[in-house]
């Protein structure tokens, strides 16, 4: 005898639930413009329980749905990732990581002005529908 059918439990059976893939992991954030607090629910709780900050030009690891949160909400403030590069030694083994701040700095600014722009853009555009 065959089990039954499982169906209209998941209410959209193509969106992957990555919150439960990620949890427990982490990322490295970091801002050259704004510094960036967020209070993230569904995040593990860090030090500040879930409120979750990025001092500028201070590399910062916070939960991976905090990172998710900030990168998609809050990149008007310059947030970004940090890419981390394992240091190996001569035999190959793992011995450290490194954080690749240059390009970090790099990418923070080139955001921070894309959203500058943007943002004086759409102030203009208001601002000529409110005088129109």
């Amino acid at each position: 005898m065959s089990a039954p059918a499982m169906t209209g439990l998941v209410p959209n059976p193509g969106l992957p639930m990555t919150a439960g893939m990620y949890y427990g992991k982490t990322m490295v954030m970091y801002t050259a413009g704004d510094r960036v607090e967020a209070v993230v629910d569904g995040a593990p709780a860090g030090p500040a329980g879930r409120l979750f900050i990025v001092e500028v030009n201070d590399p910062t690891e916070v939960p991976w749905e905090a990172g998710r949160f900030m990168l998609e909400h809050l990149g008007y403030t310059g947030v970004v990732r940090v890419d981390e590069v394992e240091v190996r030694d001569e035999r190959g083994r793992r011995t450290g990581t490194e954080y690749d701040i240059d390009k970090a700095q790099a990418e923070s600014a080139a955001k921070l002005l894309a959203y500058d722009q943007l943002i004086w853009q759409q102030f203009i555009s208001d601002m000529m529908e409110d005088y129109v």
